[in-house]
């Protein structure tokens, strides 16, 4: 059976397009979701797209799940995408309902966050990186990363005077350029510390003068003396990877996600991880109490039974 679809799939990629100013990308993505349920409904007794029910709607989505195995990903958007479609179709008064509006669809989990372990962390941090201007800024990259849980883009924005010494061997970072726009501070240990004091000595003044740079704010710099990329980071943690001296294959993110597990592994409250994480929800760093079982679940606990 063939459904007229064609029609209104253009006008729908005409709102898309020139009202709600999506890529010509997602527009192409919205209509191939359309046409995975259309596929669906042509070999069922269904007459119209825009006639169907909530019973039809639930046995697509079975459908996708049992026969054609999708991820809940994958499901979860098409969903989405039907929904969008059909809230527009009831705006434009080509139908009355939205069958899609109260259907439950597969839950996603959330994926465990990976860290590395000590001896990985510890081999990574003990990697030699040589005296030169980026060799001592690899360095403090590596140990901010890890000391203060902030992200790659976080740090790649940080100014120079964004860095402060708050005791002998202590500091602190403030991120105004946080996830989300709030602006925070992270800490910095003794290590980090005089890694980044090293770099900002030794290291960025020659970068500058190599480069023949006018004077930056940014605090990280690339060889041309410009603020250095998230590019660069993730293909200095690729190079770090092939020293043979790490267990697994580290990405910037894994310094993050090891900085909350080791200090919930020490016994810190998730409310202190979750400051110093920058997480609006508590929810967001739950998620970490789920790596390592029973240290990590043990001061979770602490920190709720006591309520």
């Amino acid at each position: 059976m063939a459904l007229a679809i064609d029609p209104t799939l253009d006008a729908f990629g005409i709102h898309l397009a020139d009202l709600r100013q999506l890529s010509p990308h997602t527009v192409r993505a919205y209509r191939a979701d359309i046409r995975a349920f259309v596929s669906y409904l042509m070999h069922s007794q269904q007459s119209s797209v825009l006639k169907v029910d909530a019973a039809t709607a639930r046995s697509w989505i079975g459908h996708m799940t049992k026969v054609d195995g999708l991820a809940k990903t994958s499901i979860a958007r098409r969903v989405a995408t039907l929904r969008t479609f059909f809230t527009w179709a009831i705006q434009s008064g080509l139908t009355e309902s939205n069958p899609f509006t109260d259907v439950d669809i597969p839950k996603r989990g959330k994926s465990l966050p990976k860290a590395l372990d000590a001896s990985d962390i510890g081999a990574l941090l003990d990697i030699k990186c040589d005296d030169s201007a980026a060799g001592l800024r690899d360095k403090a990259i590596v140990e901010c990363l890890y000391a203060s849980g902030i992200r790659a883009g976080e740090l790649i924005g940080l100014d120079l005077d964004d860095v402060f010494r708050t005791g002998t061997d202590e500091g602190a970072l403030r991120i105004r350029h946080a996830k989300g726009g709030q602006e925070r501070y992270a800490l910095l240990g003794s290590h980090a510390l005089r890694a980044l004091e090293m770099y900002i000595k030794d290291g960025r003044e020659s970068l500058l003068a190599a480069a023949g740079s006018a004077t930056t704010d940014a605090l990280f710099l690339n060889r041309f003396g410009g603020r250095l990329s998230d590019r660069a980071i993730r293909r200095l943690f690729d190079k770090l990877g092939k020293s043979g001296q790490v267990g697994v294959k580290p990405t910037p993110h894994m310094m993050r996600h090891s900085f909350a597990s080791h200090l919930l592994e020490n016994g810190a409250d998730i409310r202190v991880v979750q400051e110093l994480l920058g997480h609006k929800d508590l929810s967001s760093t739950q998620i970490y109490t789920r790596i390592r079982p029973k240290q990590l679940k043990d001061a979770h606990a602490a920190h709720f039974d006591g309520k």
